[in-house]
């Protein structure tokens, strides 16, 4: 039984991820670009967007990255506080560091892709692997991004019997998700909710038919998330999410071959490492805020000092990181880290409850 294929970008090996814990280095580096974004998600883990002009520069940027290269880095992932393709700085950035020697992963909502020039710009720079957003619906995509009529049905387009976004499917045209060594460069994000529980394991057989990668998540419990009824009536319940995650891996194993184990979040392609036992990712990995601050991952917020202030070298020898490498437990936001399984529910029981009814597209 084959690994399920994972994305271009974020594909390590157990001896890479050790030799970057032991040695104090690097694989990944997460930059977070300028919290402007043209969307309102009701539950966005970011929060406040406002920094009043304390972004990093471009120049900034730049030996962020001279930085990471030579800590180790193969991979810079850009996301945002707000969205990238808004960020002024993106295209300069994305540049600077493919001609450094980085493969970009980018994670974006997909709708600034508008057009066929800007989709062969992504698609055309084979450094670029992008995960875009798609969790159902037009109504369900309104809902979920809080911007109503932004995601109109003339926005949407058939493909493959699915109806989808037209920036996704501008970039598979484009031949984004093209098969190519080291992993597709073309992946989805579906963020889990109440209202589209039943769309997940349509898209996610999409998907894999279309050789695009699929994501799916419960959305951190940080931010706007944490103050919003709305996420909180939203939000599926984890033993609710746990059985869709090994009803995935079952439609994985027997229909495409790929054997995975299930768990929270549940990634099949490298974003995420969901083995029970707890991802390990933070061991070779840094996250830049937009205004410098450097954390272990965006789920752990533990801040370890800021670019402005000291190199990358010595934020990675902070005490608080160091206690991280070793620990075999930490407190953090993401669904990964020791949780107490629940019991799953059959797929019989889950066929009675109404949420979970075969979606029909």
């Amino acid at each position: 039984m084959a690994k399920p294929p994972g994305l271009k970008g974020t594909l390590f090996t157990e001896e890479e991820k050790e030799i970057a814990r032991r040695e104090n280095k690097l694989l990944f580096v997460s930059l977070m670009t300028d919290p402007v974004c043209n969307l309102a998600c009701p539950d966005c883990y970011v929060g406040e967007k406002k920094l009043n002009g304390k972004e990093l520069s471009l120049a900034e940027r730049k030996k962020v990255i001279d930085q990471a290269v030579e800590l180790g880095a193969k991979t810079l992932r850009i996301a945002g506080a707000g969205e990238p393709l808004i960020d002024k700085n993106f295209w300069d950035t994305t540049n600077y560091a493919i001609q450094k020697g980085l493969h970009v992963f980018l994670f974006t909502n997909g709708t600034e892709i508008n057009d066929d020039r800007r989709a062969r710009a992504i698609v055309q720079n084979k450094g670029i692997t992008a995960v875009l957003k798609f969790s159902g619906k037009p109504e369900i995509m309104d809902l979920l991004t809080g911007n109503k009529g932004y995601f109109l049905e003339e926005k949407f387009v058939e493909c493959d019997g699915m109806f989808i976004p037209k920036y996704l499917v501008l970039l598979i045209e484009a031949g984004m998700n093209a098969k190519s060594t080291g992993g597709s460069r073309l992946g989805i994000e579906f963020l889990l909710r109440k209202s589209n529980y039943g769309y997940c394991t349509d898209i996610f057989r999409w998907a894999r038919h279309n050789n695009i990668v699929p994501y799916v998540e419960q959305n951190l419990e940080a931010g706007l998330a944490l103050s919003n009824n709305w996420y909180l009536e939203e939000r599926v319940a984890d033993s609710d999410a746990f059985a869709l995650s090994r009803r995935l891996s079952e439609i994985d194993e027997k229909e495409f071959g790929f054997k995975w184990k299930p768990g929270l979040p549940y990634m099949v392609g490298g974003i995420c490492e969901n083995e029970v036992s707890g991802c390990k990712k933070y061991t070779y990995n840094i996250v830049v805020q937009a205004d410098g601050t450097c954390t272990p991952c965006y789920a752990a917020y533990f801040n370890l000092g800021n670019v402005r202030d000291r190199p990358l070298k010595e934020i990675l020898r902070h005490p608080i990181r160091r206690q991280l490498l070793e620990a075999a437990e930490i407190n953090c936001l993401c669904r990964v880290y020791n949780r107490t399984w629940p019991e799953p529910k059959t797929p019989e029981e889950l066929d009675q409850e109404k949420d979970y009814q075969p979606n029909t597209w």
